[in-house]
């Protein structure tokens, strides 16, 4: 299960990524979390409700310690709110590695989105 989701998307890997990573492992879909991760562009967790609770993102942070990974945080609020026009049905807080929040309001809960910026 992928924190949450069972068959969600967990790693994403760009063309030049899955490459690097098939130079190394030839078959890797045999390969561990721990040997694939160092190659993908995106790592991707979720909650019970299959909402992404925070994403890795390779080349998105600085160079220093974190190795110019970028994690993102994104937290989910569902509305009391009768359904309406006027009334939001879901809220994604997106918190950046910088601490800015990008904060997203949605009129249905059923499908809510949040903004993802790699």
């Amino acid at each position: 299960m992928t924190n949450g989701y069972l068959h969600g998307l967990k790693y994403y890997f760009s063309p030049d990524s899955y490459r690097r990573l098939t130079t190394v492992y030839s078959t890797p879909s045999s390969a561990t979390d721990a040997q694939v991760s160092p190659y993908a562009d995106i790592y991707l967790q979720f909650d019970s409700s299959q909402r992404v609770t925070q994403a890795v993102v390779q080349a998105g942070g600085a160079s220093g310690s974190n190795g110019g990974l970028a994690t993102y945080t994104y937290t989910w609020t569902v509305s009391a709110n009768s359904s309406g026009s006027n009334n939001w049905g879901t809220k994604c807080v997106e918190t950046a590695p910088d601490s800015n929040q990008e904060i997203v309001y949605r009129e249905s809960p059923a499908f809510a989105p949040c903004v993802f910026r790699s």
